[in-house]
């Protein structure tokens, strides 16, 4: 593939696999195929910033709680030591209470949730 800039989903698609294959056999840095294989990453991000921009969205705390949840395969129960009773829990996951710093620091600490995204109001 040319080195130039991506202009279809298509031409993004073909640079992607083109990088997957320089970066399976590992170049050293400073050969040619490490040089050829940073300026198409380049190309793509440039490509795939402009592509997606603003589709992508930090994920509300709440919706983090249950990807959490769902991920390790847990259950609303195991909300409990960190944010105390059921009724509360159920509380916090239909957003009729917000959660307090106790309960971001736990649900942070013990499901390992960015604190950037259990603090957004």
């Amino acid at each position: 593939m040319e080195l130039r800039m991506i202009k279809s989903d298509v031409e993004n698609a073909e640079a992607l696999a083109e990088v997957e294959k320089l970066m399976l056999n590992e170049p050293e840095p400073g050969t040619a195929d490490y040089e050829r294989m940073m300026i198409m990453a380049l190309l793509i991000k440039t490509y795939e910033d402009e592509r997606y921009r603003g589709e992508f969205k930090t994920p509300d705390p709440i919706g983090a709680i249950k990807f959490a949840l769902e991920r390790k395969g847990l259950k609303k129960k195991d909300l409990v030591p960190c944010v105390g009773p059921m009724n509360r829990v159920y509380d916090i996951l239909n957003g009729k209470r917000s959660l307090t710093l106790r309960m971001i620091r736990k649900l942070h600490k013990a499901f390992d949730i960015p604190l950037e995204i259990l603090v957004q109001a």
